[in-house]
């Protein structure tokens, strides 16, 4: 199953020196089980940014991504997530490139509370020096929900 949905984005500040933001947005999801109790989804996201700066208007960003769920048991699951991002910040002549990738484990107790824990990693290459990075983040954590 799947849906996607195509437009178009158009932000005009009242500040005159900033352009108005605006593109094509494309969002949509795709999911396929090939087997019981694993699905595997591809998605495309479009977000549009305002900046907080004075000298630029702000930024579109699109998204790809690749992600499976395995369910090992009726309470246990693996998920695995990669994904990479095109950031055009209008106004100037930066853009950035993401690449991100995430696996993650869940043990649910009980309906209501579940232990996780995920690592990801993202690298951020843009063409303004400043704003090249690189992170690994680590989290485990308690999940209670109603």
């Amino acid at each position: 199953n799947g849906e996607l949905a195509i437009g178009y984005a158009h932000e005009k500040f009242s500040d005159a020196s900033l352009a108005a933001l605006s593109g094509l947005t494309v969002d949509g999801t795709w999911n396929w089980s090939p087997q019981r109790n694993t699905t595997v989804s591809a998605t495309v996201q479009t977000s549009v940014n305002g900046s907080v700066g004075t000298e630029e208007s702000g930024s579109i960003a699109y998204t790809i991504g690749l992600g499976a769920v395995r369910n090992l048991r009726p309470n246990l699951s693996l998920q695995g997530r990669i994904l990479s991002s095109w950031r055009d910040f209008t106004g100037s002549d930066r853009h950035d490139h993401t690449l991100q990738a995430e696996i993650e484990a869940e043990w649910r107790l009980n309906r209501s509370v579940a232990l996780f824990g995920s690592l990801g990693h993202e690298v951020v290459d843009s063409t303004d020096a400043n704003s090249n990075y690189q992170a690994t983040t680590g989290l485990i954590g308690l999940r209670l929900q109603r």
